[in-house]
C-alpha cells in the first residue's frame, strides 16, 4: 500500500517530490532503495556529482550482520583464537532484507522518510532519514530492536563515499588521528575509536560523518575480529566507513549476550574546497557533529528597567574556525570559564570576544588551576595561545558595573 504524503500544518513548504523514495532540498537529492534497505544515491545539486560509491559492497547506511564460528558462552577465548587459513571463522554474513516505506512527511524542519525491515540478528530495524531545509546535511536514526543470543556476532552500518584515496581524520579525546599521521606502534590497525566525527577528503571533495552513539569504526572493509584480523570483503573501499554498532566477542567481563532497543544516530555532510582540504574537511565535521553533540538550547532573556537590550547579540565569539568551543561554565562571582580545543596542526592564537566588559582575563588549565593573567587587545578581545591539536581554558572576570556592549 503506498504511503500518503503528509505536510505538517503551517510548515510553509509545498511538499515532497513525486517519487515516494526521494527527498530533496536546494543542496541535495537523496534516494532510498527499499529493496536494499539503504540510501542508494545522494546527488550534489550544485554540481550534479554523485556523492556515494555506486559499486560498494553494501549501500549507504546499509545494515551488515556477521556471525562467527567460535562457540557461544565461552566469552573469554577470542584472544586465543587465530583467524588463519585453517579456520573459517566467519560463519555467516547477512544484509538487510527489502524494507517497507512507513512514513513520508515534510514539516518546518525538513523532509523525512521512514522505512522498516527485520534483518538477521534483530526483531526489527526502523530507519529515519531526515533532510533539513537549506542544508547540505542528512540526519539518520537507526533503531535496532534486538534479542539476546549467545551466538558470537557483530553488526555494522556502512557509509561508502565516492572519494579517491581520501585522507581520513577521526576525532579522539583531546586530539585528531588520521591516515596521514603517526599512530602508537602496536595499536589496532583494523579499527578506530571515534569520539564524535570522521572526516574524509580527496583534495577536491570532502565528507563528514558524525556519530553520537557508535564509537568504533572500521575503514575500507570489515575485519574478522580475531588475530591477525584479516579483511573479509573482496574489494578494498578506502572511502567506506563501517560503523561497528555492537558485538559480544571481547575478552572482558561484558555480558556474553546482548539485548537492547536502541537508536544509533548519524549526521552526514558534504563540501568542496580549493585549498587546505583536510583542514576544511575537519571544520565541516566539527559543524556536523555539533548537531547532536551541542544542540542549540534556547534561553529566554528578560530586559531590566526601561532600556531594552539589542534584539540580537553574540554571547561569545572565536575568530578562528579551527578552534572549537568545548563549553562555558559559571564558577561564580561574575566569572565565566571558557574551554576550547584546536584542530590545527600548528600553534594557534585564537581571540575570544564577548559583549560584556571583561575586567580581568586569566589563562588556566581545564581544572581551573595554575592561573596566569592575559593582556587583552585594545578592542577588548582576549588572545588565547593553543598548542597544536591542544586545549586551553580561560576564566573571564566580568565587570558587574558595565552594561553589555
Amino acid at each position: 500500500m503506498p504511503v500518503a504524503e503528509r505536510s505538517a500544518p503551517g510548515d510553509g513548504h509545498s511538499g515532497l517530490s513525486g517519487d515516494p523514495t526521494v527527498v530533496e532540498n536546494d543542496h541535495l537529492r537523496v534516494t532510498v532503495d527499499l529493496r536494499e534497505a539503504c540510501i542508494s544515491s545522494i546527488v550534489d545539486k550544485a554540481t550534479g556529482r554523485e556523492i556515494l560509491r555506486q559499486d560498494a559492497a553494501v549501500g549507504f547506511n546499509g545494515y551488515v550482520y556477521d556471525e562467527y564460528a567460535t562457540a557461544g558462552a565461552f566469552n573469554h577465548q577470542s584472544s586465543k583464537t587465530v583467524a588463519d587459513d585453517s579456520m573459517h571463522l566467519l560463519a555467516s554474513r547477512s544484509t538487510a532484507p527489502p524494507a517497507a516505506l512507513v512514513d513520508r512527511v515534510t514539516d518546518a524542519t525538513g523532509q523525512t522518510l521512514v522505512y522498516a525491515c527485520s534483518p538477521a540478528g534483530t526483531r526489527g530495524l526502523r530507519v529515519r532519514v531526515h533532510l533539513p531545509h537549506h542544508a547540505a546535511r542528512i540526519d539518520i536514526e537507526n533503531r535496532i530492536d534486538k534479542d539476546a543470543t549467545l551466538t558470537k556476532e557483530s553488526a555494522f552500518f556502512a557509509f561508502p563515499f565516492a572519494l579517491d584515496n581520501p585522507v581520513v581524520h577521526t576525532e579522539a579525546t583531546g586530539g585528531v588521528l588520521g591516515t596521514d599521521r603517526e599512530t602508537v606502534p602496536g595499536s589496532a590497525t583494523h579499527m578506530r575509536a571515534v569520539r564524535r566525527w570522521i572526516s574524509l577528503s580527496d583534495g577536491n571533495s570532502h565528507a563528514a560523518l558524525a556519530t553520537a552513539d557508535a564509537p568504533l569504526i572500521q575503514l575500507g572493509g570489515i575485519a574478522i575480529p580475531f588475530v591477525p584480523y584479516p579483511q573479509s570483503l573482496r574489494q578494498e573501499e578506502p572511502a567506506t566507513v563501517f560503523s561497528w554498532v555492537h558485538n559480544n566477542i571481547w575478552d572482558t567481563n561484558f555480558p556474553a549476550q546482548q539485548a537492547f532497543d536502541h537508536v544509533f544516530r548519524y549526521s552526514v555532510g558534504f563540501g568542496t574546497t580549493a585549498e587546505n582540504p583536510t583542514v576544511q574537511a575537519d571544520q565541516l565535521a566539527l559543524r556536523i557533529a555539533a548537531v547532536t553533540s551541542h544542540p542549540l538550547v534556547p534561553v529566554r532573556a528578560r530586559a531590566e528597567g526601561s532600556s531594552l537590550p539589542p534584539a540580537q547579540t553574540q554571547f561569545l565569539t572565536l575568530d578562528d574556525s579551527r578552534v572549537r568551543l568545548v563549553g562555558v561554565t559559571v564558577p561564580g562571582d561574575g566569572r565565566l570559564m571558557v574551554r576550547v580545543q584546536s584542530l590545527a596542526d600548528t600553534p594557534v592564537t585564537c581571540r575570544l570576544r564577548t559583549p560584556f566588559s571583561v575586567a580581568r582575563a586569566v589563562r588556566t588549565n581545564y581544572l581551573g588551576l595554575d592561573p596566569r593573567d592575559i593582556d587583552q587587545d585594545r578592542d577588548g578581545a582576549v588572545p588565547v595561545d593553543i598548542p597544536p591539536l591542544g586545549t586551553a581554558a580561560v576564566v573571564l572576570h566580568l565587570d558587574p558595573s558595565a552594561r553589555p556592549r
